[in-house]
């Protein structure tokens, strides 16, 4: 193929080199010379409502896990700027690639430094110490749900509801990829079975709850704790308030998984294992009482905000003040409020006797969240109003009953910044 080629292109030359010289020696002859093409006239812009949007560009957020706080800087292992708390939700905006490992309490932390959003500069922590999700206490606290008679007479057992347990770790044992139910077929034509002793075995183990276990539940009005047995109690699985046998089959995840706790007039907060999280004794209504706006020793600064609070509070300005006292601290309140906007709240608590800041927050309403109302007096002293005290065993001072919430849970705040929120697992299902 090769050598038959070469005189192929070699004739071909020639030949265009004949023709040109026969053009070149002809006299007398116009030669029209061939005009390159006219350019092509650019594109007429699109008009602004033609083009295609930009496109968003999305960010990782993480939470600070680190219980005494995370350390920001100027650059990867640089100056050290200041101290994001626990919980701070960060935005990512760059990976420097530079790897670190870190040994803290005897366990080894691999992460790169990462670049995170702070107003209109980029800091620098590192991602050893973040999580996707913010660290949550590993308590778990129920409400221990009371007897009910309605004026029609039909009644309601008192019930501890264990379902987010339940439901968190069941049998890994899968069938068809789902996890093998504890009610049969027939069960499902029930509003409430009782379960019999192989599955109330089989619930109490994906419960993680041993038969030596017990249930102590605390009574809010008087500080008493009311310890049961795990053995006396039957396990009831009842009908979630929620379904509507109109709208689609019912299944095990329409049932609410617990403990029969019988025509008991318990309704406060429990807890289910060997021993007592609870302090014996009563918690204090908070009472609040308005004050002058240079009473508060912390005043609302928008400028200290960080990241999505930032966004949320903009515009915000500090209004009506209170305050609520204890022996040992003291509580306030700012409302921050905005034309046409909701009103959100600015928390202080400092040390009574040296005025040290001790814990602050922002109380931010949504969608799925309200602020509850500041009570003046104590005449109604409801579950709803706001508390605190030393209800937990180990644990520093709790405060909760700031908010209601409509798709999730309420939480236990601790007065201490290394401390996470205990969650109450309340089974807000809808």
């Amino acid at each position: 193929m090769k050598s038959a080629f070469y005189p192929l292109i070699l004739s071909v030359g020639f030949a265009l080199l004949a023709c040109g010289e026969n053009a070149e020696n002809t006299s007398n002859t116009s030669v029209r010379q061939a005009q390159p093409p006219a350019a092509a006239a650019p594109p007429a812009p699109s008009p602004p409502d033609l083009l295609p949007p930009p496109v968003p560009t999305y960010y990782e957020h993480r939470y600070v896990v680190a219980r005494s706080g995370l350390n920001y800087r100027a650059a990867p292992r640089g100056e050290v700027l200041g101290k994001y708390p626990l919980n701070t939700s960060l935005k990512i905006i760059t990976d420097s690639k530079i790897t670190e490992q870190v040994v803290d309490a005897g366990k080894t932390l691999l992460g790169t430094w990462l670049g995170v959003e702070k107003g209109s500069a980029t800091v620098y922590v590192f991602g050893g110490y973040l999580a996707p999700n913010p660290l949550r206490s590993a308590l778990r606290l129920y409400y221990a749900e009371p007897y009910y008679e309605a004026a029609d007479g039909s009644t309601r057992t008192g019930f501890l509801n264990l379902s987010e347990t339940y439901f968190a770790h069941r049998d890994p044992e899968r069938r068809d990829g789902e996890p093998l139910p504890l009610l049969s077929e027939a069960d499902l034509a029930y509003d409430t079975i009782r379960l019999d002793a192989p599955r109330r075995r089989q619930f109490l183990k994906r419960a993680g709850i041993s038969e030596s276990d017990q249930v102590f539940i605390y009574h809010l009005r008087d500080g008493r704790v009311t310890t049961l047995p795990v053995r006396q109690l039957p396990v009831l699985a009842c009908i979630n308030v929620y379904f509507s046998a109109g709208d689609y089959d019912k299944s095990e995840l329409d049932y609410e998984f617990g403990f029969d706790l019988g025509k008991n007039a318990y309704g406060d907060f429990a807890a289910v294992g060997s021993s007592n999280p609870f302090r014996s004794g009563k918690l204090t209504p908070m009472i609040w009482t308005p004050i002058a706006p240079q009473e508060f020793p912390h005043p609302f600064d928008p400028d200290r905000l960080l990241g999505d609070r930032k966004r949320r509070l903009a515009g915000y300005r500090a209004k009506e003040c209170f305050r609520f006292s204890t022996d040992s601290l003291d509580y306030y309140v700012q409302n921050l409020v905005k034309e046409r906007g909701s009103i959100h709240r600015y928390l202080v608590v400092v040390d009574a006797k040296t005025g040290t800041l001790v814990f602050e927050d922002y109380q931010v309403e949504s969608e799925g969240t309200s602020l509850t109302a500041l009570r003046s007096d104590g005449s109604d002293l409801r579950e709803q109003m706001q508390w605190t005290g030393q209800l937990l065993q180990d644990r520093a001072t709790v405060m909760f009953g700031f908010a209601y919430y409509s798709f999730s849970c309420p939480f236990l705040t601790v007065l201490d910044p290394t401390e996470p929120p205990v969650a109450i697992l309340c089974d807000n299902r809808h």
